[in-house]
């Protein structure tokens, strides 16, 4: 038998070797120099991209890690913002240094950033109206920066949130990497969110569906936030001829404006008044189609203060490839259509 298999033979849980745990630079370094002997590595769970296979993110203050493929994983109940020593192997793939073949050491129980609650009790500009007992629950996700990455008001029934909420600069612009790591929101409980992380959605009652993003990658390309973007949170089924043709072009657009502006306030939200459509995820649970997607804007900078504009579109084909100015209405037109008086923008005065 092959010394791998004679060590995966055991039990999750291993012995700690000799030397001390590496950091994730000193991990990287072992694997540049070709060293690819098992060593111990230790850092923050900060994204849990796949359960059954173990494969998820480690931060420990200076650099990521991809764990790709942990013995025992679900055994263990990792979450995000637990602290973990693992027992890994080195490897490079596709010029991307991951943790293979890994083994838990040992593991110490955090929390993950952000909170939850029944409404938003945060005056933030970019947030619309939150009830009680709506059945929709208030998330937020600090970036790493300690600003705000994204607030949701999420519905555990459909399975999809109501809207996003975010603010988008000129320095969210940077350079930066798309993960794909398509995850659980650790805020939400598992059995309320869609399970995609595997693949997309599979057809139920109103055909085929892509996961799309709300707030969308290309906003976030800082690891830490990119992950936090691919959470189920942030995911809804969506046509792909609006994922990829007007929404992209919506999407770009703004990020135009904020190169000129000091700040974009961004709702991105989905219609699901006269939907009873649904989707399949991986677990095979329901997850509720929206009608139509919107997205609402709020422009300021210190010149010219405050102005705003909506788009609302079927969530169908038929869509065009890109948008134009007629597709343009003001923030209470966009409220009119959502049937929503005063629903957006409650801390702005437009």
């Amino acid at each position: 038998m092959a010394l791998s298999a004679i060590f995966f033979a055991s039990c999750a849980r291993v012995p700690v070797p000799a030397h001390t745990s590496d950091s994730i630079t000193e991990f990287k370094n072992r694997a540049d120099a070709g060293d690819t002997a098992f060593c111990r590595v230790s850092a923050t769970v900060v994204s849990i991209a796949d359960y059954d296979n173990g494969r998820f993110y480690l931060y420990d203050g200076e650099d990521y890690l991809k764990v790709y493929g942990m013995r025992g994983f679900r055994q263990e109940g990792i979450e995000e913002g637990d602290a973990v020593t693992l027992l890994a192997r080195p490897h490079i793939y596709h010029g991307e240094t991951e943790a293979c073949d890994a083994a838990c050491v040992s593991v110490r129980r955090g929390s993950c950033p952000g909170f939850a609650s029944d409404v938003a009790d945060v005056s933030w500009p970019e947030l619309p109206e939150t009830s009680v007992g709506d059945g929709c629950v208030f998330i937020h996700h600090p970036s790493s920066s300690g600003g705000r990455n994204y607030s949701v008001y999420y519905d555990t029934l459909a399975r999809i949130a109501r809207w996003v909420a975010y603010p988008l600069c000129l320095s969210d612009l940077t350079d930066g990497v798309r993960t794909d790591a398509y995850a659980y929101d650790p805020l939400i409980p598992r059995g309320s969110q869609a399970s995609i992380g595997n693949k997309s959605f599979t057809s139920g009652s109103g055909g085929s569906f892509v996961r799309g993003h709300l707030v969308p990658s290309a906003d976030r390309l800082g690891l830490r936030d990119n992950l936090d973007v691919f959470m189920a949170c942030n995911i809804v089924p969506e046509n792909s001829g609006l994922n990829s043709g007007a929404w992209a072009s919506l999407e770009a657009y703004c990020r135009e404006l904020a190169v000129h502006c000091d700040t974009l306030y961004v709702v991105a939200g989905t219609d699901t008044r006269g939907s009873a459509d649904y989707v399949r995820d991986n677990a095979g649970h329901r997850v509720r189609v929206p009608a139509a997607l919107f997205k609402a804007v709020v422009v300021f900078s210190e010149k010219n203060g405050y102005s705003g504009f909506g788009l609302y579109f079927p969530n169908k084909k038929g869509n065009p490839s890109k948008i134009s100015p007629d597709m343009f209405m003001s923030i209470s037109e966009l409220e009119d259509k959502l049937g929503k008086n005063g629903y957006l923008y409650k801390n702005i005065s437009l």
